[in-house]
Order: C-alpha cells, then structure tokens, then sequence
C-alpha cells in the first residue's frame, strides 16, 4: 500500500481485485502481480476475494448508527432556509428554523449541519474586516 494505510480504494478497483483474486487459479496470477499491479497488500486482497465471492457486487452493508431526528418536512424547511440566504451561518438558520411556534421538532446545529452536506450545499465563511 505504498504507506498509506488509509486510503480509500473506489469500488471499481474493489471488485476487479476480487474478480481476480478469485480465478486467480484459472488464469495462473500470482497473488504478489494482482498486489503490485493494483497497489493493495495481500493481505486485504484475501478479505476482497472472500467479499467478492459472498456479494460480487460488494454492496456496503447497512451500517448502525443514530437515526435522524429531521423527518421530510423538517428536511425541506432546512433546504428551503438554506437557499433563501445562501451565505448565512448554520447556527443562525437553526436559530431562524427553531423560532416557528408551530413547530414541535426542533433541530440543533448538529442535525442541521449533516442535512445540509447530503444535500451538497457549500459551506461558506463570510469575510470580516477587523479594522480599518
């Protein structure tokens, strides 16, 4: 892996190293060629051959984790907060989004922020002059 131990590898490269890795015996590949060619140590090349004969597509399994709290209206009040003022802060918008007395969910800067990246929203940082 040429030291860097925590590279991302595309999923294309995954599963032709899996392809490979399992009829490695029919075309007569070494394990060393299949490592130096694509740059994976051997030692995961054996995990991807397990994983491409389990699911040769090599779906990423559903992961565990915290649910969100923002339902699809929440999610598009978010959306539609974030395009009305593009340049505003998160914490404002939360703030702004949090005022509505009809609302019962209300959502803090940790839920807004990860709405708002799935969404491919930029963040932006707004210049300030100190002084002049």
């Amino acid at each position: 892996m040429n030291g860097n131990l925590n590279r991302y590898i595309p999923l294309a490269t995954r599963i032709q190293a899996g392809y490979r890795m399992a009829h490695r015996k029919e075309s007569g590949e070494k394990v060393s060629n299949i490592s130096s060619e694509l740059g994976i140590s051997k030692s995961h090349l054996y995990i991807l051959e397990e994983k491409y004969k389990n699911d040769p597509e090599m779906r990423d399994k559903r992961r565990t984790g915290r649910h969100v709290k923002a339902d699809e209206r929440i999610v598009r009040i978010v959306i539609q907060a974030c395009k009305s003022k593009p340049f505003e802060s998160s914490v404002l918008l939360t703030r702004e989004i949090n005022q509505n007395p009809d609302e019962q969910k209300q959502i803090s800067n940790t839920t807004f922020n990860p709405l708002f990246v799935q969404r491919n929203f930029k963040f932006y940082t707004p210049f300030v002059c100190l002084g002049a």
